[in-house]
């Protein structure tokens, strides 16, 4: 053009006449140049136009290969959003995907809480896609080739996330058990690359990331109008508490309208090392069941309102590793067992008599005390027969006075009392009841061990243990169960089952108790005095709390449900810090449980309130699963777990 312009230009400027050759000449410059800038114009159009039928074919490419990306993310969420997949959005590893831990407890059950499937679904085979494999990985198929397109993902890698974003450090052991305390918010990352070949040679590759906020929620139902670890998460009709209950019947509060109360919240394990952010509170008699009437549940309270809205809860400020318990309301019944008069034969006639006077008020004796089981079935001279001496000999009864009747030695299939001397025991006698002139045991034999049920059971029946000023109680279950019942139902919301002091009963008595193996002998040179301790080794070390002994029953009899307390009445018991674990069951439903100091306790506690206030450090470890008194409607019942997991979108997406 700029050629055609400059002609044009001379041409004007010429004033002279020319000649018509000279005009043909002139007009054959202007046809080249005119045909010149038209090649060059049509030449520009088509360059132009080529590349722009390259970009757009570029672009859809580009395109194709990052929606790729977010189709392979999408159905990473959907396919690790289905029940048997749901564990592992909070595996921390994708190396620990194919173990044990990666089954999702409410695979087990259906909706109704029955078990359908006692092992539980494994991951399904499809989430094997989705291992990362490295940027420098190999790529799999998206789908199926197409003879003019094909269409590739990897994972690049998969990151585990607190709320924070930290990531997960394998030296860090409670990761798992942090995220899967059910009441924070968890992330997880995941990387996508992306790769689109057309059969024309053009290749695209795209890089996405999205993170995913993991959220907990009930199982069998989506987010909970109530809350789980003291955090609400969701507004549906149904409450996690509609699963019969299924958060576990470790720690169950309100049985008499109470409240739990305390920060911060406990520290709680159930036996499979599973955090528990959900606990039970009673909503009332379950009246549904057919046998409902015919035996009386002790529970006449009236439920509190705030279990009833599923408002209960123990609520924890600061670290997300440990976030708090919520109290689903749960209808059940409770009807524990009950000592039998009947069965509590005198030890020197053999008369049946009512046990009038129950208190084992050893506050004037300056002793720890250690409590024992003389076995059946082993002879009385190779375990505990320590006689008194001839001489004033030292009768522990209520007063230690010195009234009722003497005895020169222990028989088998009683429980003995024995003062702690060094690390031996001495004066071992039966806690006999000190009112009756007959001196009655307030102890008798329930049942004998045999075939799989290696322990005697017996029932020892008392209104308060009063030890001195700093002296403990150690209990010994090596060789029984033993169930205490202090089922006295004229005590007030003031009396303590459990004291210690010189003149005034206050709740602060330390039990200890110790678990040696059946085959351990007893002297009086010595005693057992292997704490019980809280295994976390897995399958359990024998003889730990949560060991089990007896697997052949419904429910099944763990080392942890050997001593008992069963209490009927209104009062206190104070949970005394030591530096041994406590381990025992408590089952008080009109009585307020407290901890004091440093405290490590192992058991179920079934009670009216539940007080952490006033505690140092707590922590708790509980079995989930119903004691072995519980069968069909008389127990709160069993149910599927109660927290799940579920992903959703949290971050949007980005390529690059």
């Amino acid at each position: 053009m700029l050629l055609l312009r400059s002609a044009l230009s001379t041409a004007r400027f010429r004033a002279r006449p020319t000649s018509p050759k000279s005009e043909e000449g002139y007009a054959l410059q202007l046809a080249l140049i005119i045909s010149v800038a038209l090649v060059i114009g049509v030449a520009a159009f088509a360059s132009r136009t080529g590349a722009g039928l390259f970009g757009a074919a570029s672009q859809t490419v580009n395109r194709e290969a990052r929606d790729t990306a977010e189709s392979a993310i999408n159905e990473f969420i959907n396919t690790f959003n289905r029940e048997e997949n749901r564990y592992l959005l909070t595996a921390g590893s994708s190396s620990v995907w194919g173990s044990d831990g990666s089954i999702n407890p409410c695979t087990k059950y259906d909706t109704t809480g029955a078990v359908v499937d006692a092992d539980g679904r494994e991951p399904s085979a499809s989430v094997s896609k989705f291992v990362p494999v490295g940027a420098n990985g190999p790529f799999q198929d998206f789908d199926a080739a197409t003879s003019t397109v094909s269409r590739r993902f990897k994972v690049e890698s998969i990151s585990y996330l607190d709320s924070n974003k930290n990531t997960y450090n394998q030296n860090d052991t409670q990761f798992i058990s942090n995220i899967r305390r059910g009441g924070n918010r968890t992330l997880i990352r995941i990387v996508v690359i992306s790769e689109v070949a057309e059969s024309n040679g053009r290749k695209s590759r795209a890089r996405v990331a999205r993170e995913l906020e993991v959220v907990p929620k009930c199982c069998k139902r989506s987010f909970p109008q109530n809350s789980i670890g003291a955090k609400n998460w969701g507004r549906d009709t149904d409450s996690c508490g509609g699963i019969k209950g299924g958060g576990g019947n470790g720690i169950i509060s309100g049985m008499n309208g109470g409240v739990p109360s305390g920060q911060p919240a406990p520290e709680i394990l159930d036996e499979f090392g599973n955090i528990v952010t959900q606990a039970l509170c009673w909503g009332g008699d379950d009246t549904t069941v057919e046998n409902y009437g015919s035996d009386a549940s002790i529970l006449d309270g009236t439920p509190n309102t705030a279990c009833e809205e599923d408002q209960l809860k123990i609520a924890t400020n600061g670290a997300p590793s440990n976030s708090g318990i919520s109290f689903a309301e749960t209808l059940f019944n409770y009807i524990p067992p009950v000592y039998n008069e009947s069965l509590n034969l005198a030890v020197s006639d053999g008369d049946v008599s009512e046990i009038q006077n129950r208190y084992l008020d050893l506050n004037t004796i300056n002793s720890d005390f250690y409590i024992y089981y003389n076995p059946t079935n082993i002879p009385a001279e190779t375990r505990l027969t320590n006689p008194l001496p001839a001489n004033n000999p030292a009768r522990i009864y209520r007063d230690d006075s010195g009234s009722g009747p003497e005895y020169s030695a222990a028989r088998p299939g009683q429980v003995l009392l024995c003062r702690v001397f060094n690390n031996g025991v001495n004066n071992c006698r039966p806690i006999l009841d000190s009112s009756d002139t007959t001196g009655h045991d307030v102890c008798y034999v329930v049942a004998t061990a045999s075939g799989s049920n290696l322990y005697d059971e017996v029932n020892c029946r008392l209104g308060r243990i009063w030890l001195r000023n700093n002296n403990s109680l150690t209990i010994d279950t090596s060789n029984a169960k033993i169930n205490f019942f202090f089922d006295q139902d004229s005590t007030d919301a003031s009396f303590n089952y459990v004291a210690s002091g010189n003149s005034n009963p206050t709740g602060n008595l330390v039990i200890k108790r110790v678990q040696c193996a059946l085959d351990t002998p007893v002297s009086t040179a010595t005693r057992c005095q292997s704490p019980i301790e809280w295994s976390t080794t897995d399958p359990p070390a024998s003889l730990s709390f949560q060991s089990i002994y007896d697997s052949t029953t419904d429910p099944q009899k763990y080392i942890g449900d050997l001593l008992n307390f069963f209490i009927t009445g209104l009062g206190n018991w104070v949970v005394q810090g030591t530096s041994d674990s406590i381990g025992f069951n408590l089952y008080a439903p009109a009585v307020d449980v407290s901890f004091n100091g440093d405290t490590s306790f192992m058991g179920r506690i079934w009670s009216d309130g539940l007080d952490v206030q006033g505690a140092g450090s707590v922590t708790i470890r509980t079995l989930n699963s119903n004691p072995d008194f519980c069968t069909g409607d008389n127990c709160p019942p069993p149910g599927a777990p109660i927290i799940d997991f579920m992903a959703r979108s949290f971050t949007q997406s980005q390529g690059f």
